[in-house]
């Protein structure tokens, strides 16, 4: 058993695959849950209760490279959560230049919970597959 960590660092802005065990998780005997801030992992799945959270530094899953369907995951689950922090930095840098929200509008239907403007919707979109109430995966 390889195992590997998928390590998100906001402040950074970027997503990390690392080898070393990182400092607070622990790997049950038969690395079937991972421990980390409260939280439990299953090795090999994509848990995305971490997804929306813009503030989000650490460990964020744990796969084993010796199963095939983990690394299948591993990608899956990396490709979604850099297009959520990606999608965050263009809102912010086009945000200082044109509105991309309206905070003080009615939340639209579905997730959400303020009204973006149309700059910000499209750049939404282009990070949700085209899905403005969309996810990232």
């Amino acid at each position: 058993m390889r195992l590997v960590y998928l390590i998100r660092d906001n402040e950074k802005t970027e997503v990390d695959l690392v080898f070393n065990k990182p400092v607070g998780v622990r790997v049950s005997k038969n690395a079937t849950t991972w421990y980390y801030r409260c939280f439990s992992y299953r090795v090999g799945e994509d848990d995305r209760r971490l997804l929306y959270s813009d503030g989000w530094t650490g460990p964020i899953g744990v796969f084993d490279l010796d199963k095939p369907g983990h690394l299948k995951t591993l990608f899956g689950m990396f490709q979604s959560h850099l297009r959520s922090m990606l999608e965050h930095q263009i809102l912010l840098a086009v945000g200082e230049h044109t509105p991309v929200e309206l905070p003080n509008k009615p939340p639209p239907s579905g997730p959400g919970g303020h009204h973006r403007t149309p700059v910000g919707s499209a750049i939404v979109k282009v990070c949700r597959h085209n899905n403005e109430h969309g996810y990232w995966w």
